[in-house]
Formats: structure tokens, C-alpha cells, sequence
């Protein structure tokens, strides 16, 4: 007849792995798994010849006079890029403060005859300013260009969905694929997040988590890359450009300093967008699963492995226990394979928490039999 006493290991090695998940110990731990997985996954695929990288980059920069470039330069390369029949216009250039008149109305008028741009709104002290000061734009649509940093000041992460007190603007990204023919979103992937403070703050609030796609490296050696130095100076074959996703962003150190991506190195931000932009529209996106399942995952590994070691099971049991012992190690890496992150941590945490009881209580018995 079975004892409590045998099961005492047991949950003692569930009471570790419910309170590792509870420290920060435990997401530190996951996010450098993350890190290692990133480095060395292989399996992305090949980038899309859908998307054009167009670099405001330092020749560029020092071709037209220095930083800030005038607001008509802009408004050429929008009229070019609309020319060329660019599919969406993404100009990741929060144009916040009034400029010259000439040149604002010039940059509008670009803007409402292409009808296919897409500009960044930016949140200062709680508040959210948008391009140009204007509500409303005819041509245009507005998007969140956020890249929440985690507290190493790595990125890892990505949000379709966010804004003050309430997520209502998309993502760069995800404001691209509403104007891209080729691809239309039925539905949205990621983690939801609870809101509780919904219409009572104004915090910035953030939904449809993904984490950043592994193999990104190799998706940004691939992609199509012009400078605006080439757009405006004639040099590029409107076919390139032609039924294209188009981004237009800044890559100089000396105006924006690259955004470090966990495991796969370092980039501007407009790059960064363009690849998330890539990832959705071919479906290659990771989605962060519930704590829950990974504490529930790790608690079904842990009492598999306690029963195996611990008690006397039939052949039957033991075939089951050891079933889902395996399963438990290869689900995670099977979710991955379908675009779902499951943390392994909880579960190893609990294997090794078995492995450490028995051998105490083994020990513990050796110590109180007689001689």
C-alpha cells in the first residue's frame, strides 16, 4: 500500500517548480534560452522579394545638405516611390513639428496622392502626437513604430497592437500589410493582453504580443536595399519597386543609434519593421504562450518522472510515465516548429527538483536504517 511518504519527493519538487516560476530568476533565464535559440536556429525561410529597404543613410544625408533633410525631399521621394507604383509607402519619420510651409505642403500633397502611406505617431509625456499635428491625413495611414526594449536593452518582442490607455493603433508593420493587396489579416497572432486599466490612465498600453522571428539575420542579408541618394537620383528601375512594400527609414549611427535583437545582432529600426513586415506576410511569426502552460507542462514532467523513480508501476504505468516524460522534452520544440514559444524552464526545474529529492530521501533512509 502506498504511503504518503513516497510522495512527499514528489511534491516537494512541485512546490520548487511553482516557486522558481514565481521569481524574476525564472524569465531572465528564458529570455537567454531565447537568446541561444535565436543564434543558432536555422530554420527560417528564405526573405520575400515583396519588400524594398529604402536607406536614409549618411551619403545620403551629406549628398542634400545634412540633418534634418528638407521636408520637399520627402515629398519627392514619396511622389517617386508612387511613380514607380510602390504597393504602400511605410515612412518611418515621425514628422512631429511644423516645418517650412512650402515644404509641409508639399510633403501633403505627395502624401494625398499616393494614398498609400503610412507614418509613425510618437508619445511624449503621455500623449500622443501625430504627423504633422494632424488628426486626420487623406493618403495616409498612422501607425505605432514602438520597440519595447527589455531591461538588458535588448529587443525580443514586437506588439501589432498599441497606444495610450487603449491599443488602437497598429504596428507599422501591421498598418503595411492593411494597404498590401497581396495580403489581407483575417486575424491577428499573439498573446492578448488583460487590460484592467482600460479608459482609467493614460499609460501606453500594448496587445497581440509576438516575440521577434527567429533567423532574422538571415532574412536581413537578403533583403532589397536602395538608398534615397539612388530613389531621387534616378538609379533605380521602377520594376524593383513596382507592386512592392516599400519602407523608408533612417539608417545613420550619427542620427539613430541600431537596435540590439536578441541573438541575431544589431539594426535600424526601419530595417527591423520591414522584416516584421516580411515575417507576417509569409505567416513566419512566433507567438509567446501563458506562463500556465509551461508551469503545467513542468508539473506533468515532474510527477511522470517522481512515479518512475519513486514508486513500483505496472508495465502499463511505466510505459505511460515514460511516454509522457518524452513528450513533455519534444512538445516545446514541436510548438516551435509551428510558430509558439513554450518555456522548457519549469520543466527542467522540476526534473532536477526530483532528481534532488530522491537522492536526499534516498540518503535519508540509508542514514535511519539499522546496521
Amino acid at each position: 500500500m502506498l504511503s504518503v511518504r513516497q510522495f512527499l519527493p514528489i511534491l516537494a519538487a512541485l512546490l520548487v517548480l511553482l516557486l522558481f516560476t514565481r521569481t524574476s530568476q525564472q524569465a531572465w533565464l528564458d529570455q537567454h534560452v531565447y537568446d541561444i535559440v535565436g543564434r543558432y536556429y536555422p530554420a527560417a525561410p528564405a526573405g520575400s522579394d515583396q519588400v524594398v529597404l529604402i536607406s536614409i543613410d549618411a551619403d545620403s544625408i551629406n549628398q542634400f545638405g545634412g540633418w534634418p533633410l528638407d521636408r520637399a525631399l520627402h515629398a519627392s521621394a514619396i511622389r517617386t516611390l508612387t511613380t514607380y507604383g510602390a504597393a504602400s509607402i511605410t515612412y518611418n519619420l515621425a514628422f512631429a513639428e511644423r516645418g517650412a510651409a512650402s515644404a509641409d505642403s508639399k510633403l501633403l500633397q505627395s502624401v494625398q496622392a499616393s494614398g498609400r502611406v503610412v507614418l509613425p505617431l510618437i508619445v511624449e509625456q503621455g500623449r500622443e502626437r501625430l504627423p504633422l499635428g494632424l488628426m486626420q491625413l487623406a493618403g495616409a495611414s498612422y501607425a505605432h513604430a514602438d520597440l519595447p526594449l527589455d531591461s538588458d536593452g535588448v529587443l525580443r518582442r514586437h506588439f501589432l497592437w498599441a497606444g495610450v490607455a487603449y491599443p488602437r493603433w497598429p504596428s507599422l508593420p501591421v498598418a503595411t500589410l492593411q494597404l498590401y493587396p497581396q495580403k489581407l489579416m483575417s486575424h491577428y497572432p499573439g498573446l492578448r493582453t488583460p487590460y484592467l486599466h482600460i479608459g482609467f490612465s493614460g499609460r501606453w498600453s500594448r496587445d497581440y504580443e509576438l516575440l521577434m522571428p527567429l533567423g532574422l539575420t538571415r532574412r536581413s542579408e537578403e533583403l532589397v536595399r536602395f538608398s534615397l541618394k539612388q530613389l531621387l537620383g534616378g538609379e533605380i528601375d521602377p520594376g524593383m519597386i513596382r507592386g512592392k512594400a516599400v519602407f523608408v527609414g533612417v539608417s545613420d549611427a550619427r542620427i539613430e543609434a541600431p537596435v540590439r535583437v536578441a541573438g541575431q545582432g544589431a539594426y535600424f529600426s526601419t530595417r527591423i519593421q520591414a522584416l516584421m513586415f516580411d515575417a507576417l506576410q509569409q505567416g513566419h511569426y512566433l507567438s509567446p504562450t501563458l506562463p500556465l502552460w509551461s508551469e503545467l507542462l513542468g508539473a506533468m514532467v515532474t510527477c511522470s518522472l517522481g512515479f518512475l523513480l519513486l514508486l513500483k508501476l505496472p508495465a502499463g504505468l511505466i510505459w505511460v510515465c515514460r511516454s509522457l516524460v518524452v513528450m513533455g522534452l519534444l512538445l516545446p520544440l514541436g510548438l516551435l516548429l509551428q510558430g509558439y514559444w513554450l518555456s522548457m524552464l519549469p520543466t527542467f526545474a522540476g526534473m532536477l527538483a526530483v532528481l534532488l529529492t530522491v537522492t536526499l530521501s534516498g540518503r535519508w533512509k540509508k542514514q535511519k536504517s539499522p546496521e
